[in-house]
């Protein structure tokens, strides 16, 4: 039970940290980018960069050009498809707990209410 909500819990921050940028909120401003106060997305570019990529050098420093804030944008499809990616694992544990009915009910509802109908025109999911 633990894991499953961890996983609906972190999947929820993504759609946190991602819902200003990905629905053109007020998080879309390139000085928002350049910041980049989106640390789920600063943790997918870090994780992608070859060392010799320019954006290696906004990752360390925490800023941007605007000619970077673009690039940077790309990291919303793959941050997007990780809150899926928990989600679905969240849904895999949840089978196997011995839960009620209404708490499982509420549960799957919160994952598609709070994942995947924020997320699914940035990572489609079956």
């Amino acid at each position: 039970m633990r894991r499953a909500l961890e996983d609906i819990g972190t999947a929820s921050q993504i759609v946190d940290d991602l819902g200003g940028n990905l629905t053109g909120g007020t998080k879309t401003t390139p000085g928002e980018i350049r910041q980049l106060r989106r640390t789920v997305m600063l943790t997918q570019l870090a994780v992608r960069l070859d060392p010799d990529d320019p954006l290696t050098t906004v990752v360390r420093g925490h800023r941007a050009s605007p000619e970077q804030a673009d690039a940077i944008r790309a990291a919303f499809t793959a941050t997007a498809a990780l809150a899926v990616q928990l989600a679905r694992a969240a849904e895999a544990q949840l089978a196997t707990l011995c839960i009620g009915k209404g708490a499982l009910e509420y549960l799957h509802d919160l994952v598609r209410a709070r994942v995947y109908d924020t997320v699914a025109p940035w990572a489609p999911f079956e």
